[in-house]
């Protein structure tokens, strides 16, 4: 155990080097009697304290700027930090204690609002084998197309409602006029005769067009721009995030936060441009996915295999007789063959149903790339080049030293070389070198 007369020769070279004015030390009549263990773990603390908040106030102060140069390369140094968080952030490169914190992990935050558009988008693709459009729809059709009508009247239901009579069937028919001032669709006959002997039992363009947008690609519209104000929101949060974690002057905190959020505001409008082109894209149907094949095949006999798994108990190594089967069989297209009409509505409706099972998942993962490269990288390069630009004049404005700021430096540069100084007494006493 150290001698009181060690305590007091410590304590004495501690205060020489001014730990005194940071530090509460023993008076000397204490220092006297007292073992330096009893002293130092409470000196210790409270040094390594004052050194650590000493260090983060200066470094938040930056070394003096006195020249141009100096602020020019000051402000680089805080520019490529904050570009490193913020492409650590969208890449999800996470190797920064800034991204400690699980609210700081931009990439991952995106995943999250990606998966709730996906599922959005799914929810309104989906087809309905007996559904029918609903001509009520606001966007009208044009003079020529082929649509689907209601041919029944309007019956009341058990709660005192008018509605249309569930039991009649919605049938095709071609438009021939549109009343614009009622925006009523008048149809005729037509259809019915043009293709009754038909080979090909097909929908022409038009018809799968119409449904495919007014019933379904124009949903899409909702999701997306949700998605696209989720980003927007994700991105201005982790901006301000990353800029008030910057130690640097407050001004200049304050100058790089309005930079990028300008350029984030100033890229949204171009950005939303680019969804809109790709919404009135899919507006016109059309893939080279061979998957819609083999979608639009499992569509047709999924019906067929729905009875076959029946007739053989969901057992694949079930024994069924051949007439068992040829009586499945000659039920199964009896029922499926009504009229020409009928038949074309099921192929419509599978045809429809095929398209949006693979359209919609070519959408779900269009709009995250193209936010991705028409919104988040400009917004990046964006920050980059408007940095790089930034006048000296500028510079002078977030970052010259006032009357305070000299005054504060000095003072912390005087107390941190006081802290160090009595920091390394300290560890020499705990660590005497053996030479």
């Amino acid at each position: 155990m150290s001698s009181p007369h060690a305590t007091r020769h410590l304590i004495d070279r501690l205060r020489a080097v001014g730990l005194d004015k940071y530090v509460q030390l023993p008076q000397v009549a204490d220092a006297s009697t007292v073992p330096v263990e009893r002293v130092l773990p409470t000196v210790v603390a409270e040094t390594y304290v004052q050194l650590a908040a000493c260090k983060d106030k200066l470094a938040i102060l930056g070394e003096p700027m006195s020249t141009p140069a100096v602020r020019r390369a000051t402000f680089m140094k805080n520019v490529r930090l904050m570009l490193d968080r913020l492409e650590g952030g969208v890449s999800g490169n996470y190797n920064d204690t800034f991204f400690d914190d699980t609210e700081n992990r931009l990439q991952a935050r995106l995943g999250t609002a990606e998966s709730e558009f996906q599922d959005a988008i799914e929810e309104v693709s989906i087809v309905d084998g007996t559904a029918a459009l609903d001509m009520s729809t606001p966007e009208v059709a044009s003079v020529g197309d082929f649509v689907e009508v209601f041919n029944g009247e309007w019956v009341m239901n058990a709660a005192g409602e008018t509605i249309r009579d569930p039991n009649v069937k919605w049938e095709l028919d071609q438009v021939t006029q549109v009343e614009t001032t009622s925006n009523e669709v008048l149809t005729a006959k037509h259809f019915k005769r043009e293709w009754r002997d038909s080979s090909e039992w097909r929908f022409p363009p038009p018809t799968f067009a119409n449904i495919v947008r007014q019933r379904y690609v124009v949903k899409w519209k909702r999701p997306m721009r949700a998605l696209f104000e989720m980003c927007q929101t994700l991105l201005l949060e982790f901006v301000t995030r990353v800029t008030g974690s910057m130690k640097c002057k407050p001004k200049l905190q304050a100058h790089l936060n309005h930079v990028a959020h300008d350029m984030l505001e100033s890229l949204s409008t171009a950005a939303l441009v680019e969804l809109d082109k790709l919404i009135e894209t899919e507006c016109d149907p059309s893939t080279l996915n061979l998957r819609l094949g083999q979608v639009l095949l499992g569509l047709r006999t999924k019906p067929l295999i729905v009875k076959l798994d029946v007739l053989s108990g969901n057992n694949d190594a079930t024994s069924v007789s051949v007439g068992a089967m040829k009586a499945l069989l000659k039920r199964h297209f009896t029922e499926e063959t009504n009229s020409n009409e009928d038949l074309l509505v099921k192929e419509l409706h599978l045809a429809i149903g095929a398209y949006m099972a693979v359209a919609s998942k070519r959408f779900v993962d269009e709009i995250p790339k193209l936010l991705n490269t028409k919104y988040i990288q400009p917004f990046l390069s964006a920050v980059r080049n408007e940095a790089s630009e930034t006048s000296d004049q500028v510079l002078g404005q977030v970052l010259m030293d006032d009357v305070a700021d000299v005054e504060q430096y000095e003072t912390l540069s005087n107390q941190l070389k006081a802290l160090e100084a009595a920091n390394t007494l300290i560890n020499a006493h705990l660590f005497p070198s053996p030479y």
